[in-house]
């Protein structure tokens, strides 16, 4: 698929990958289109009128794909992830090359898979969910980012605020790699993403009983003290007056 195709032939290779998209708004002469002259997000944030839910409008479904692209042809593509693909975003900009470099040095490199030059300068790994979904987490490590469920990337031949295109890389692999071990769990945790601990009923309802017992003693000791207290002061008040009263009567 050479660059001069339309963006809607490469919005619908990516469904046919099994990839969802959505629009999002293009650059023209390094400005976002969404008309916001401040915007902070320019190039990589949905088409309001066309994908009001962001990524949880994301589809593969060809004939919605093609209303996108024909209402706005030359919209950039967002690729989400969470079902074929996960996305690995080193950003050179706040030190993502030092970070992976760290990573690969501690762990290997990473296997061979998908690659995207970002329009920024930075990198994208397309990893294959394969059972365990990568969590979309924000620096992993400084300058890496993860987008699994709920995340997206900004895919070619998108066009990037500062004149560049998002591409594919001159070494990338065809087919998505499996992400290593050590990056899933670097990501998800040794017990992987969505794994929780089972709740206990009978340890809660102890937790509960021995906490509401501590209370318990706790108030009664609290409201025994108070008690003895206000007894105290009643009698040094009684024995006051009364010595004040001798004092009058033999006064």
């Amino acid at each position: 698929m050479s660059d001069d195709r339309p963006m809607l032939e490469w919005a619908l290779g990516y469904a046919r990958r099994g990839l969802r998209v959505f629009p999002l708004y293009e650059i023209i002469y390094g400005v976002c289109t969404c008309g916001n002259p401040e915007c902070g997000s320019p190039g990589k944030h949905p088409v309001e009128d066309l994908a009001p839910h962001g990524v949880n409008d994301a589809t593969t479904d060809e004939t919605r794909i093609r209303e996108w692209w024909t209402r706005r042809p030359d919209s950039n593509i967002a690729v989400a992830g969470g079902d074929v693909a996960d996305f690995f975003d080193i950003d050179p900009r706040h030190g993502g090359d030092e970070s992976l470099a760290e990573l690969e040095r501690e762990h290997g490199k990473l296997p061979a898979t998908v690659i995207v030059w970002t329009g920024g300068g930075g990198r994208h790994f397309y990893f294959k969910v394969n059972g365990t979904p990568l969590r979309s987490r924000t620096a992993v490590r400084p300058g890496i980012d993860v987008k699994g469920r709920g995340g997206y990337v900004v895919a070619p031949p998108s066009n990037h605020k500062d004149g560049r295109r998002y591409e594919f890389a001159p070494d990338s692999a065809n087919e998505f790699a499996c992400p290593p071990e050590w990056l899933v769990e670097l990501v998800n945790g040794k017990n992987g993403a969505g794994k929780k601990e089972r709740f206990d009923t009978a340890k809660a309802l102890r937790a509960f009983r021995t906490a509401n017992a501590t209370r318990c003693s706790s108030s009664s000791r609290a409201s025994s003290g108070t008690r003895i207290s206000r007894s105290k002061t009643r009698s040094r008040w009684y024995w006051k007056r009364a010595r004040t009263a001798t004092r009058l009567d033999h006064g």
